[in-house]
């Protein structure tokens, strides 16, 4: 009698993207060119994020899915934010343990108001997280690395923030019990502008504008009349300052 091949579990998008990224570790820029941020435009920017839409963008995962915008464009802070606003975005407070295709944030402090490093999670336990990284040192340069990270504390200056759900075909995204100031409802209608053209990433005036309405703001001052979207060091972040002359 023949071999009964064995009809194992159905290879879905989430096995494609971790094998393209997996198939890619080892790989390093050259004089300062990559080649994940130069499909996109530009093959010398920082390029963590563009590893990442790269991988979905060849394992067909669209952008709404892996970012939770309809662009492969944007940076860390633009999907974690977005994918917040859709409550697919699981703060690291131990109440969610990431599975392989997850995303995971990082930010040099703790605070969940920014990002400014991602990858894709491959496994992860109550102490540590395996990740595929974009951008991170392999060789003595920049280039796609498999790391063992810890869950809680500090690796050099970053430390993991939080996780994001990507909306992979045929599975159920899970919710995520919202608690960040950001997804809060502003405390008061005052603010009469948004300087979007200071919001340097590689998007359009108008797709500035567009993710720039996601942000609300949580402050004590009632009197804010004027927000000034500002490029913060290494990656595009959102930081909120108000004007108002009694805070001045």
């Amino acid at each position: 009698a023949g071999i009964i091949p064995f009809a194992g579990a159905a290879y879905t998008e989430r096995d494609k993207i971790i094998d393209i990224a997996l198939g890619e570790v080892g790989y390093t820029q050259k004089n300062g060119y990559n080649k994940f941020s130069a499909e996109f435009g530009n093959g010398y920017t920082a390029w963590c994020n563009y590893f990442v839409v790269w991988c979905a963008k060849r394992a067909g995962v669209s952008a709404e899915a892996i970012t939770g915008t309809n662009s492969y464009g944007g940076n860390c802070y633009i999907y974690m934010s977005a994918l917040r606003n859709q409550g697919r975005f699981f703060e690291n407070d131990g109440s969610y343990t990431p599975k392989k295709g997850v995303l995971v944030f990082y930010n040099s402090t703790k605070s969940t108001n920014g990002s400014t490093h991602i990858g894709f999670v491959l496994e992860a336990d109550a102490n540590t997280v395996t990740t595929i990284e974009g951008n991170v040192t392999v060789k003595g340069t920049r280039g796609v690395g498999k790391n063992v990270r810890p869950r809680y504390s500090y690796v050099g200056d970053m430390i993991i923030i939080g996780f994001g759900i990507p909306a992979y075909s045929d599975e159920e995204v899970p919710e995520a019990v919202i608690k960040n100031a950001l997804k809060k409802a502003p405390s008061s209608p005052a603010v009469k502008k948004i300087d979007a053209t200071k919001f340097e990433t590689n998007l359009t005036a108008e797709e500035r504008m567009e993710s720039i309405k996601k942000i609300s703001i949580d402050n004590n001052c009632k009197n804010i009349d004027f927000v000034t979207v500002i490029k913060a060091p290494y990656f595009a972040s959102v930081q909120l300052s108000c004007e108002c002359t009694s805070c001045k």
